[in-house]
């Protein structure tokens, strides 16, 4: 019966990393932070659901602390990932762009609790 500590290096991708590894690299983590920042700035949208006496995100910044969580949360399972690729050999390549639909979910997620918040007053 074999191992699993024996196989660990068929894991290993054996190709040396190239240039094009590192521009695939920056380029999917360049996407991911301008998918966050634009999640970032249009989380002050959800203001517009808030209540009219106040300014701000008003009653609604329980939506905003769920979309300010699902980019934490993005980052986490980002940095998991290209760690992960690191960690058994492998090229990062386009290994940051897992946290862009973790970042639209959550942003869409904290604007659905925004709505449900705002029928709900």
């Amino acid at each position: 019966m074999a191992r699993f500590d024996k196989r660990r290096p068929e894991w290993r991708d054996p190709r040396p990393a190239s240039p094009f590894d590192l521009l695939r690299t920056v380029a999917g983590a360049l996407l991911a932070l301008l998918v966050a920042g634009l999640a970032v700035a249009l989380v002050p949208l959800y203001g517009l659901f808030a209540d009219e006496k106040r300014d701000g995100l008003g009653e609604v910044w329980p939506a905003a602390l769920i979309a300010w969580g699902g980019l934490v949360f993005a980052a986490v399972v980002a940095v998991s990932h290209v760690w992960e690729r690191v960690r058994y050999g492998r090229p990062i390549g386009w290994g940051p762009v897992v946290a862009v639909p973790v970042i639209v979910e959550a942003w869409l997620l904290g604007l659905v609790f925004a709505l449900a918040l705002g029928e709900l007053r």
